[in-house]
């Protein structure tokens, strides 16, 4: 039997498994896979994969802060890992949206907004997360999709993609290269279909356990730990991750909405436990 990919980013793999394996659906060479680690799979069944460490997203998250830490003006008063962390999503976000040229891309967009006092410092810190990136020998998930857009070729697997969770312009050229312009596109209730054939007894009328519906028990402890973890005065960090989210582009729009987001609101101070845990380097 040919193995089959569903390639999606932020997706409950595990929910969205025991949801179809519930319904009776025929899961043998099923995997579930977000663009990063397709990408290293690819790489590594044609034998290319990068000497470089691939960093997970908390990692990133926290080489980011640390970076944010050291970049005086505007981002010295940043207050927590979760204020990096939504602004690694917002970094990502634009740079997957570059099939080509990323570093020259931004610089050439970001310029263009209407703070651009605030997108030099976005580029800055930018420009030393990719430099470190490169001295200690990590590579992130973007780098890990444009080295299997440079080096691997066509895996034998159908892919397939979520119609509930589109992706970033980058991470569906990924697709279309490894499976050779032939993937699927499906929606959720689609996918977890049970098959015609020997299905006695299919509980098909049980509900697809959407994982990011609000009355799903994987999203309320999701809510619950976000909530319990978000910096109390941080309205920007949400705002920014809303423009992402709403598919902003790279060019003029994207220089305007993160300059205007992150200009227009006051960040807090860290607290002074955060300094000193970070000046010694804990």
């Amino acid at each position: 039997m040919r193995e089959t990919i569903l390639v999606a980013s932020t997706l409950n793999a595990s929910e969205l498994i025991r949801s179809m394996a519930l319904r009776r659906k025929n899961l043998f060479a099923f995997r579930v896979m977000s663009p990063g680690k397709l990408a290293e799979t690819a790489l590594i069944r044609c034998g290319k994969l990068p000497t470089q460490r691939r960093i997970q997203p908390d990692e990133q998250s926290f080489l980011l802060y640390r970076i944010m830490l050291d970049v005086s003006g505007f981002f010295a008063g940043i207050s927590s890992l979760q204020d990096a962390n939504n602004l690694t999503n917002a970094i990502n976000g634009m740079r997957l949206r570059l099939e080509a040229d990323e570093a020259g891309g931004l610089h050439r967009a970001l310029p263009q907004g209407e703070f651009p006092d605030k997108n030099k410092a976005l580029l800055d810190v930018y420009d030393r997360y990719i430099a470190k990136l490169q001295q200690d020998g990590l590579m992130d998930d973007i780098g890990l999709i444009r080295c299997a857009l440079a080096d691997a070729g066509a895996l034998d697997a159908e892919l397939v993609l979520l119609r509930e969770f589109p992706p970033a312009p980058l991470e569906q050229a990924l697709v279309s290269h490894l499976s050779g312009g032939r993937f699927r596109t499906v929606s959720l209730q689609e996918q977890a279909a049970p098959q015609a054939e020997g299905n006695a007894g299919s509980r098909s009328d049980i509900p697809l356990r959407d994982p990011w519906q609000g009355n799903h028990p994987a999203h309320n402890r999701l809510a619950t730990k976000r909530n319990h973890r978000k910096s109390a005065a941080s309205e920007w960090n949400s705002k920014l991750e809303s423009d992402i989210q709403n598919g902003t582009t790279v060019g003029t729009t994207v220089g305007t909405t993160v300059g205007t987001t992150v200009g227009t609101t006051a960040v807090p101070e860290r607290s002074q436990f955060q300094h000193e845990w970070f000046q010694n380097g804990t």
